[in-house]
């Protein structure tokens, strides 16, 4: 089941994050189970992202693995998962659609509403 990740990040800067951005855009894109990455700050020293993963399991493995290692210190996110009920696309969901999406989100013809 996909998951919403968000992550309250204080201390984050807009340097530190467009520098762990860099290094962490490549390895996303490429990473089982990615989805969605967006990011933006919140008020003064907080910064909160948010992540869509086909699953938790996912999601947790690459935090792991990429980025608790790679943080600066004294930054220490508060993460939280939803597991979602629905996922509603945009226009995206035109692109894909008639597509082999499902080898790229499994169950997205049950997560799109409404279509």
């Amino acid at each position: 089941m996909a998951v919403l990740v968000i992550a309250d990040v204080c201390g984050q800067s807009a340097q530190g994050y467009d520098g762990m951005l860099a290094v962490l855009e490549p390895l996303l894109e490429q990473a089982p189970g990615f989805i969605a990455h967006g990011a933006g700050p919140v008020g003064s020293g907080w910064w909160k992202t948010i992540e869509l993963w086909e699953s938790q399991a996912e999601a947790t493995a690459f935090f792991a693995k990429h980025i608790h290692p790679n943080l600066p210190p004294g930054v220490s996110p508060k993460r939280s998962m939803i597991e979602l009920h629905a996922l509603v696309l945009g226009p995206m969901v035109d692109l894909l659609r008639g597509r082999e999406v499902e080898t790229y989100i499994p169950g997205f013809s049950r997560m799109v509403s409404g279509r």
